[in-house]
């Protein structure tokens, strides 16, 4: 390198030098965003806000919360620069589901340098309403009597709801409708024959889980029965449709058992039922027997009305569970859904949870009112994001009043 060259080189370097040495930064004074105002619907999701440098210079800018940032929205990133005139930078606004009404938050950003700011803010539309109804008893007496329907709004939005009944012994509905919360009078007729099954329907229009059918048991009539036989005897009655109290005399007719001849013990005797002169039933033709010698007396039991309802569905209504359980989870392992089926004694709050291996929980699967019966819940491998969970252990744990149990299950993809 020539010497003349080298004397240029130097000299560039040097004037390089003390031009940046002379170098300020410029920090921007003003910046936009692309709204201040954002609609969302109830599912969950993400939107976004862009934030415009308006001024030559670097743009320094953070987040600070208003309402409810970190709650059910959040954003990211919450602190960021812009480094020239006209520059962009897409905050990503990520929010949850919304299960009950409207819901508004805020959050501000932040010019570091002016503090100058703009406040942006988030409306989430409220949830389709949802039927929650609780009967006071399912199973009541054979008397006329009411019991109070108490229906809620356990979603969001307006729950407008009607109340209807086809069961002809469903004698009066009051009020027939209403709006959200209200508690309704169901008043039925005296029963005078078999246990039986009556539908109740809650319907709103644009309800999730419209319609609602409500079942209520109504219990066969108790009557009374004076026997009059001998006082070491006893036996089985059947009285098919009583409506009344009756008084029943036993008598008795002897002969040989066929195909058998007398027994060692003597004769049997045939047990009649009479009522008024007439005989009501045999004993001989629901298959039992009493001999006379006191010393082998069969003893049966008493019966009134049928000893199983004509209505199986009647009895199937009425057979509340008489403890809380849940049971284990099927399919297990699982992929994508499986199903959780939970028995409830007595009307109440349930709340099942699933749980991660660091019990950490990840999905509110049921929060409500129950009444007593048996139940059964759906999960599809999501958390309360609606994202999908990746493979492994997880618990699900049951909670109604002082009852908890939690089991485990296995989510294989």
């Amino acid at each position: 390198m020539s010497k003349l060259y080298k004397n240029f080189y130097l000299f560039s370097l040097i004037i390089v030098l003390l031009i940046l040495g002379s170098t300020k930064v410029i920090i921007a004074q003003s910046f936009t965003v692309s709204s201040t105002s954002l609609n969302v619907s109830n599912s969950s999701g993400t939107t976004s806000v862009t934030i415009t440098n308006l001024n030559q210079g670097l743009l320094y800018w953070h987040i600070e919360n208003v309402s409810g940032f970190g709650t059910w929205f959040a954003a990211n990133p919450i602190i960021g620069t812009i480094h020239k005139t006209g520059g962009e930078f897409s905050i990503s606004i990520p929010y949850n589901e919304n299960a009950g009404a409207q819901r508004t938050g805020s959050f501000a950003i932040v010019n570091d340098a002016t503090s100058e700011s703009h406040t942006i803010t988030i409306t989430q539309e409220a949830a389709p309403p949802k039927i929650s109804a609780i009967l006071s008893s399912v199973n009541v007496g054979s008397s006329s009597g009411t019991v109070n329907l108490t229906i809620s709004n356990s979603g969001g939005g307006t729950l407008n709801w009607t109340v209807s009944s086809s069961t002809s012994w469903i004698t009066n509905i009051s009020p027939r409708s209403g709006t959200n919360n209200g508690t309704v009078t169901i008043s039925y007729a005296q029963n005078t024959t078999d246990a039986r099954l009556a539908e109740i329907t809650i319907t709103a229009p644009g309800a999730t889980n419209t319609p609602q059918t409500i079942n209520m048991c109504q219990a066969a009539p108790t009557f009374t029965l004076t026997v009059t036989a001998d006082p070491w005897d006893y036996g089985t009655l059947y009285l098919d449709g009583a409506t009344s109290s009756r008084t029943i005399t036993k008598t008795y007719s002897y002969g040989n058992v066929a195909g058998l001849g007398a027994t060692p013990y003597g004769n049997v005797a045939f047990v009649n039922w009479t009522e008024n002169g007439n005989i009501v039933s045999t004993v001989n033709n629901f298959g039992y027997m009493v001999l006379k010698n006191s010393s082998l007396v069969a003893h049966f039991k008493l019966i009134v009305g049928k000893e199983v309802p004509i209505n199986d569905q009647a009895k199937a209504a009425s057979e509340i569970p008489t403890e809380f359980s849940i049971k284990q989870n099927y399919p297990n392992p699982f992929n994508p859904d499986t199903k959780i089926d939970f028995n409830i004694p007595k009307s109440g709050n349930v709340k099942i949870e699933i749980f991660n291996v660091l019990s950490q929980k990840v999905r509110t699967l049921v929060d409500q009112e129950f009444n007593a019966g048996s139940y059964s819940a759906t999960w599809n491998g999501r958390n309360d994001f609606g994202k999908q969970l990746s493979s492994g252990t997880y618990f699900y744990s049951i909670e109604s009043g002082s009852f908890r149990m939690t089991k485990k299950m296995i989510l294989m993809k």
